[in-house]
């Protein structure tokens, strides 16, 4: 890189005064020494602690799935929505339950699984006289 003396010679055609080439040569050895003492110093890091938004627009959203580009060849396994039971239900635990429907309804849900007899049909004219219990459960 040329110096400042030589470009100002260049530009004015003729050689500056010496005083003046002399405060040249001691103002750019000063600055070589000012930027190689100090190292590059890094920006300091902004810590964001609390960020508030108010609203937030947003122009436009893309969004695409490629499951027509998936290769399913089998699909096996069971969609539950809900509450779903598989499997047989243990004997202590359907007594258990039907014990509880007896004691809710106070009648009883009849039948041979409850261990009683079926319940009578309603007579003509009498309205109920509460819920009654439809249970029936599978044979184990």
């Amino acid at each position: 890189m040329p110096s400042f003396a030589a470009w100002i010679r260049g530009k004015l055609g003729s050689a500056p005064s010496p005083a003046l080439e002399r405060r040249i040569a001691e103002l750019e050895a000063r600055l070589r020494t000012l930027t190689a003492d100090k190292p590059a110093e890094a920006a300091p890091a902004i810590v964001i602690e609390h960020l508030s938004i108010e609203k937030l627009v947003v122009e436009k959203l893309e969004h695409s799935n490629n499951f027509g580009a998936l290769g399913i060849k089998e699909l096996k396994g069971k969609l539950n929505i809900g509450v779903n039971h598989t499997g047989p239900i243990a004997a202590e635990t359907l007594e258990a339950f039907l014990e509880g429907a007896e004691d809710l309804t106070g009648k009883g849900c009849g039948g041979a699984a409850a261990g009683g007899a079926p319940r009578p049909a309603a007579k003509s004219g009498v309205t109920g006289n509460g819920p009654s219990c439809h249970i029936r459960p599978k044979a184990l």
